[in-house]
């Protein structure tokens, strides 16, 4: 196609949670590595996080009626808690205003990238 032809360009993804630095730079999320940046992403499948998600639950909070009854291990928040819990140092750079950084969903990631 043409740039004359297309007229959107649209991005979908499920529960994949990408983190940047301050600067936009990938941030590493592989405990193995942790310093390889390339490895930012934490896929939806990626249940690292099932301890995580299970103390959300246990927490039994209204909110969780919004998302079936339970959160699972695939979604953002448990992510954002393990990365909190396991590598601190990648939570702070891309998920606090400290740091100033971003975790995104992929899709939003997408997006965020292409323009």
């Amino acid at each position: 196609a043409t740039a004359d032809e297309v007229c959107g360009v649209a991005f979908d993804a499920t529960c994949s949670l990408v983190l940047l630095d301050s600067e936009g730079a990938p941030v590493g999320i592989d405990p193995t590595v942790p310093d390889e940046a390339r490895r930012n992403v934490i896929v939806w499948m990626d249940h690292r996080s099932e301890e995580q998600a299970a103390r959300i639950n246990r927490g039994g909070h209204a909110r969780l009626a919004n998302v079936g009854g339970a959160v699972s291990p695939e979604m953002e928040v448990p992510k954002l808690l393990w990365l909190r819990d396991e590598m601190p140092h990648a939570f702070h750079a891309a998920a606090t205003a400290e740091g100033g950084g971003k975790a995104l969903d992929l899709a939003d990631f997408l997006a965020y990238a292409a323009t």
